[in-house]
């Protein structure tokens, strides 16, 4: 059962346990498996080297329809989510940028030992991150810091979280391990 937290001060961000069912977690887990061999180093953009070490893709540029994707469709199920809808309408003032957005992309992110993001800020109107993995637990580390702010957000399975791209946040270190799987949608606002 999905569990919503909300958080409006000192900033607007949201937490949802438990997001997706276990059949479509297991489905996006065997499509990480299948594209693991087109990750590689991406270097940040508008950031110094050594800003970052960790493998991603672009997955949007993988596939001519979204819906053979079990990742690009479980993450496009979001925006169907009525509960969240009503939390975003309500909560803060930031989230009425939601209903604005006209366009998103999403890449995917593996972390493992050595791994990390330092601070940095994502180019789009809101960020959502997906954390699944492969039980148990197969690495320590990789929680997501609000430098701004200092608020640690620990990573969870099946766990996602929405904030402003605009709040920097980063990455800590994987200490032990590998196996980190990050699902991430950028939502833009394009003009036409």
């Amino acid at each position: 059962m999905r569990e919503y937290i909300t958080h409006t001060e000192p900033i607007p961000y949201i937490i949802v346990k438990n997001y997706f069912p276990q059949r479509e977690v297991d489905c996006m887990l065997e499509e990480c498996d299948r594209l693991s061999p087109l990750l590689e180093y991406q270097a940040p953009k508008n950031l110094p080297d050594g800003h970052k070490q960790n493998t991603q893709m672009g997955v949007d540029e993988q596939y001519v329809n979204r819906k053979v994707s079990p990742i690009l469709k479980s993450m496009d199920s979001i925006y169907n989510d009525t509960q969240l809808i009503e939390i975003l309408e309500d909560s803060h003032w930031f989230w009425k940028s939601w209903f604005h957005t006209n366009s998103d992309g999403t890449f995917l992110s593996y972390a493992k030992h050595g791994d990390y993001y330092r601070g940095h800020k994502d180019i789009a109107v809101i960020s959502l991150m997906y954390w699944l993995w492969y039980e148990p637990r197969p690495f320590v580390g990789g929680d997501i810091l609000l430098t701004d702010y200092d608020i640690n957000v620990p990573v969870e399975r099946n766990q996602l979280l929405i904030i402003p791209s605009s709040i920097s946040h980063e990455v800590t270190p994987i200490t032990e391990g590998y196996g980190r799987w990050t699902a991430v949608r950028f939502l833009y606002l394009r003009s036409n």
